[in-house]
């Protein structure tokens, strides 16, 4: 695995964003972003190579509750 160096630039929301979710469960800002960027590029991928769209789903229901569009 490669290592890289980066410097990346987010708005304050985007900040105030990922401190809710790192807090609680002491997640390296660094992890998150790892973790958002692996997810992202699956997505991405999902889409381009089989017109998959990204939604997160009420499992019990199988009720799609939030469709992400414009990924």
């Amino acid at each position: 695995m490669a290592n890289y160096r980066i410097a990346v630039t987010v708005s304050d929301e985007i900040i105030r964003s990922l401190d809710s979710v790192a807090q609680p469960r002491s997640i390296a800002f660094a992890e998150l972003l790892r973790k958002a960027l692996t997810l992202y590029t699956a997505a991405k991928k999902a889409q381009r190579d089989h017109g998959f769209e990204v939604c997160f789903y009420d499992p019990g229901s199988m009720k799609i509750e939030v469709e992400v569009i414009n990924l």
